[in-house]
């Protein structure tokens, strides 16, 4: 390697005091190619993955496993010629399934409980890779107090990395049209929701370069977790053009350079801080010439506006061009960058005594603020561009912490200004990047910069249209400029004492409105409530149950006498019966929770008579469903085993009644998606019912318990009632829960056959 620091994270030395070196790591890139916006980025990750052969690093601020790397015809277009998977959780098993060899590593910023809304739920990120001892996925904590692991990294067999400020996760796809109403941009869930126009950028780089990024990050995996990870081995693994995981269809932008690769490190956990990618800003902005080009998130540090600043009032010095979003979505990001960012366009407008300072942000609605999230691009990307001969993308914006409190990683290259064609081409990236958010293709941006004779003399003749670039002409509101002015700490440059932290937080939770109160509440409640989610539902439908039949007419119907006359009335008449089981299949068979169908039997009939209407009824429902599978169409088969009722299917082919009883038993699907799984298989008709039967029995048996005592709430609401009640659900929950247990130690699971075999669940397949 060229320019190793000395006692660098490299070496996984644990004296990481060392860190403290002041130069950057240099490395060589074979090639470069910046990706711009999702588009091109998550199908480039998709496509080095599936490559992939013996480590995959993916470390990050936030990710989502359900996201989709693909979407719109490219996606259909991948979902029928290709076997590698769309979604990113169904990618990482796909790979690890097919090599033995490969190991996945995924380590995510832990987060505040601030965030709980907008992130996915731990257990159900964790949830499709629980099982696979090859994928790995930690949470990371080792940041400062206010302090955050901002570093996105994608490494694959240390030959291909991705560096820049885009998370795979939800709400970050776009194209480069921006649409405002896109429904390509929809999230994971049930419920649509829809992310806004989003543009971000990522740098994917190969070779030595590629290999120093790898080594960082098995130094952050050490340091979260304790385990030190070896480089992957080469021999046999990648060799060839078909191994070659760069991303098929990317071409680079550039070839044979050395990559410059700037740490923001903070002052914490006995490591000294560095400081490089501020440092590498200053350089960066005072060797500039002609023109500073930057987008960037935040626009909040005043050394580095102190620099800009300086160019400014020099008489022959560079244009300054900077793009942002409109502003921060959330008053408190508000607070904190917003009315910085104001102060310090006066600043650069003050020094600006030769015009050469432009600001704006990408409006596709004219300069109409109304809705302004909705009708703009949000700029999320890191990028710097030095006369067309400096590159840089990253992770860190113009912002305090991402110069001392934040982590952050930051690549960039030059071109000699005698490199003609590399200085085009660095120019067509700007241009390119200019044109999107005016509208007009690179050339046209070119055109212009001729005829004006300037880069901000050609965005100002193109500006205009709906979709466009406008100057910053707008502020913060005054209220928001009156509690940042209070905050000393709201974009600290370096750790902030426990005390300065708990005053700034504080402080923003003093001046934030009712409604982001209530989102913050609620983030916090929901964090606490998926912890302890079954013991709240179950204590939940307890109160609601007792509350109705207390202060609602129904207590009065629901008199024990006659419900006992209704029930009666079912149970003598075989019409009755038949009726209730046929309700049963038919809500079991298209998805409805089989437990709730059980509880709800218990609480009519009593045990005894709900063990005999939920086993017809489970019994029912699952023939129904096993003869979808079997019945179905082979194209259908096949698009079906894309996801779950391909784990499923393949570790029951041919194991038996015991096989199907276990999985009765595991969290390996929705019950109607196992048994159209099991139909899927070869597993005969008799074993599919006799393990079925075998597997359901115990679940039935306790949920029929529970439902009776729920029964007899509803006719007798007292609290020695809603006690027992609770009592029964705990047992039930907590047998569950060893039931399950004993079954995943002594029974021969779905997971002997390869100890990779992945459990994942919304619920469980069984009772």
């Amino acid at each position: 390697m060229n320019d190793r620091a000395e006692g660098d994270p490299g070496t996984r030395t644990t004296d990481d005091a060392s860190l403290g070196a002041t130069h950057r790591w240099r490395e060589r890139a074979e090639r470069l190619a910046p990706l711009v916006d999702g588009v091109e980025y998550y199908a480039a990750v998709r496509s080095a993955l599936i490559r992939a052969k013996r480590q995959v690093f993916i470390v990050g601020w936030e990710i989502h496993s359900e996201v989709d790397l693909l979407r719109g015809e490219e996606a259909e277009r991948a979902e029928e010629e290709s076997e590698w998977p769309v979604r990113l959780a169904d990618l990482l098993q796909a790979i690890v399934q097919a090599r033995p060899e490969l190991e996945v590593r995924l380590l995510i910023w832990e987060g505040s409980s601030m965030f709980a809304l907008e992130r996915q739920h731990l257990p159900r990120m964790k949830r499709p890779w629980d099982q696979r001892k090859r994928i790995k996925l930690v949470w990371d904590k080792d940041t400062p107090p206010l302090g955050s692991q901002h570093q996105k990294l994608v490494v694959v067999d240390d030959r291909v990395a991705f560096v820049g400020g885009m998370d795979l996760t939800k709400s970050r796809w776009d194209t480069h049209e921006h649409r405002p109403a896109d429904k390509r941009r929809r999230n994971p869930g049930l419920i649509p929701t829809y992310g806004d126009p989003y543009h971000d950028i990522m740098l994917a780089l190969d070779d030595e370069a590629a290999r120093r990024v790898g080594e960082w990050c098995r130094e952050r995996w050490r340091r979260a977790t304790g385990e030190s990870v070896d480089p992957p081995e080469t021999d046999g693994a990648s060799g060839g053009d078909g191994d070659d995981p760069w991303p098929e269809g990317v071409e680079p932008l550039l070839t044979d350079r050395e990559v410059e690769l700037a740490l923001t490190e903070p002052d914490y956990a006995g490591r000294k801080e560095l400081r490089q990618v501020e440092a590498a800003f200053i350089e960066q902005i005072r060797e500039a010439e002609k023109l500073i080009f930057v987008e960037t998130q935040y626009f909040a540090s005043g050394k580095i506006a102190d620099e800009l600043c300086e160019r400014l009032r020099e008489d022959d010095g560079p244009e300054v061009i900077l793009i942002l979003p409109f502003g921060c979505p959330g008053k408190l990001q508000s607070i904190a960058m917003d009315t910085r960012r104001d102060q310090l366009f006066e600043r650069l407008r003050d020094a600006d005594t030769n015009k050469r300072f432009g600001a704006y942000w990408a409006t596709l609605n004219g300069r109409d603020t109304e809705k302004p999230f909705e009708h703009s691009v949000y700029i999320h990307a890191k990028t710097m561009v030095i006369d067309d001969r400096l590159l840089r993308i990253g992770s860190a914006n113009l912002n305090s912490r991402s110069m001392g409190l934040d982590t952050e990683l930051d690549a960039t290259v030059r071109v000699g200004a005698d490199e003609r064609d590399a200085v085009e081409a660095v120019a067509g990236y700007r241009r390119r990047l200019i044109g999107y958010l005016l509208g007009v293709d690179a050339q046209e941006v070119a055109r212009a910069e001729k005829d004006e004779g300037s880069v901000l003399g050609a965005i100002e003749s193109l500006r205009g249209g709906e979709r466009t670039l406008a100057p910053f002409e707008h502020g913060t509101p005054k209220p928001t400029r009156e509690i940042a002015l209070e905050i000393g700490l709201a974009d600290p440059e370096r750790p902030p004492s426990e005390e300065d932290a708990k005053r700034a937080l504080d402080t923003f939770a003093k001046h934030i409105g009712k409604r982001d109160k209530l989102r913050k509440a609620l983030s916090v409640g929901v964090g606490y409530a998926r912890r302890w989610k079954l013991a709240l539902l179950g204590f939940a439908v307890i109160v609601l149950i007792a509350a109705v039949w207390r202060v609602t007419p129904l207590g009065e119907l629901a008199d024990r006498e006659r419900m006992e006359g209704v029930v009666e009335t079912i149970r003598e008449s075989p019409a009755g019966i038949a009726g209730v089981i046929a309700v049963f299949i038919a809500l079991g068979s298209f998805g409805f929770p089989i437990v709730v169908l059980i509880a709800a039997s218990g609480a009519i009939f009593g045990v005894a008579w709900a063990l005999a209407v939920s086993l017809m009824g489970v019994l029912g429902a699952s023939i129904a469903g096993f003869a979808f599978g079997r019945m179905a169409p082979s194209g259908l088969q096949r698009r079906f085993a894309e996801g779950r009722t391909k784990r499923v299917a393949k570790v029951l082919k041919g194991e038996g009644v015991l096989s199907v009883a276990v999985v009765r038993n595991m969290p390996v699907a929705p019950f109607a998606v196992v048994n159209a799984a099991f139909g899927f298989t070869g597993v005969r008709w008799l074993d599919y019912l006799a393990g079925t039967m075998i597997g359901m029995l115990p679940g039935i048996v306790l949920l029929s318990v529970f439902g009776r005592e729920l029964g007899k709430l509803v006719t007798d609401p007292t609290p020695a009632r809603v006690a027992q009640a609770a009592v029964v659900g705990v047992g039930v929950i907590v047998l569950a829960i060893v039931a399950q247990r004993l079954i995943k130690k002594f029974a021969p699971s779905p997971v002997d056959g390869d100890p990779d075999e992945d459990d994942d669940a919304d619920e469980r397949g069984g009772s």
